[in-house]
């Protein structure tokens, strides 16, 4: 690091000087040296910029995205969420193109009767309801958004961008092998973690099973988008991104229910309806992070202990007992290719 001020960098330089010449402030010497001192900060912040630039755990994006291009890695752009809208009366036809807005955002009707978020990103993700239509849509009673179909992701983080740069020295990944497969699967639209199973129906043959980007099951528009990519047709000829040869199947990773039930002590003045919503919310935002783990792991373990610790963070909530998952007071392990989903929660 070069961190001299101009002042210091004077003093030095004055110091070179003899001292049988005249150096005060006002002087020739010192008027001639004050002007480069200057300018030599400026050359030493430019050399601190340009470390920080040059050490990918230190650079700015744009830093960290001129290095990721030497190692052939570019980042995941934001894409859009796909969602299931419905028309009333029913019947009725809607032109593709025809335009909708919503508190959060604008969309259009793509050419499979199905809405697209026009504006990139998770904020896709934030609504569903009633939109209405920006173009006229003659006979148009009610538009809903009923579910996301495809989510939206924001463009990958520096911080991803970091890790993936660095994970290029330990794995070298080419055409056909897991990693190729993981990398590629996790570029698409809508794909929050892949497992790829290999050689799992004879020779040639890879399972990718997927969930979306909440950690949950994949819808069927989300399989048929990566199945798209891959091998389209299913028989291994290179029509997709595989290799000739490869025969993919893309399926959805399964579910286990969570259930839970439990007897909720409450603080004076609260009733269990105060609470109920936001011990719901804090349960199902463990749960979601047990699923994040999902494809780095060979099976996941939903914790008794850390859903009871979950509920007693909610404010009102003093003491819980007689907790189950599934009606079992213990954890609950799930198969290798499913995904916790909560079920009921209950206070009995």
């Amino acid at each position: 690091m070069y961190s001299e001020d101009a002042e210091e960098i004077l003093e030095r330089m004055l110091n070179r000087v003899s001292d049988d010449k005249d150096k005060r402030e006002g002087s020739i010497i010192y008027d001639a040296l004050a002007p480069a001192a200057i300018e030599l900060e400026s050359i030493r912040a430019d050399l601190d910029d340009a470390e920080y630039e040059n050490d990918i755990d230190t650079a700015s994006r744009e830093g960290v995205i001129a290095k990721c291009a030497m190692r052939g890695i570019t980042p995941t752009p934001a894409t859009k969420a796909v969602l299931s809208v419905t028309f009333t009366p029913s019947g009725l036809t809607v032109a593709p193109g025809t335009r909708f807005n919503s508190e959060v955002g604008t969309y259009y009707l793509d050419f499979n009767g199905d809405l697209v978020c026009e504006q990139a990103g998770t904020v896709g993700n934030q609504y569903t309801g009633i939109v209405l239509p920006i173009d006229n849509v003659e006979g148009l009673e009610t538009a809903v958004i009923n579910s996301i179909l495809v989510y939206g992701k924001d463009e990958q983080s520096t911080e991803s961008l970091r890790e993936e740069y660095h994970n290029s020295f330990d794995s070298k990944a080419f055409g056909g092998n897991v990693p190729q497969y993981k990398e590629e699967v996790m570029k698409i639209a809508g794909v929050g973690g892949v497992k790829v199973v290999p050689v799992w129906n004879g020779a040639g043959t890879v399972k990718l099973v997927i969930v979306d980007t909440e950690f949950a099951p994949a819808t069927k528009r989300l399989v048929t988008n990566v199945q798209d990519v891959f091998d389209p047709t299913g028989t291994g000829r290179g029509d997709g991104l595989v290799p000739i040869g490869h025969v993919v199947t893309v399926v959805s990773a399964g579910s286990t229910t969570i259930d839970v039930s439990f007897k909720l002590t409450l603080d004076t003045g609260y009733t269990y309806d105060d609470v109920k919503d936001n011990v719901r919310s804090v349960i199902a935002t463990y749960i979601k992070n047990v699923a994040s783990g999902w494809d780095d792991s060979q099976t996941l373990i939903v914790r008794l202990a850390q859903v009871e610790a979950t509920v007693l963070t909610v404010k009102g909530v003093l003491d819980i007992s007689n907790a189950t998952l599934n009606g079992v007071a213990g954890n609950v392990t799930l198969d290798e290719f499913n995904v916790p989903v909560l079920g009921s929660v209950t206070n009995v």
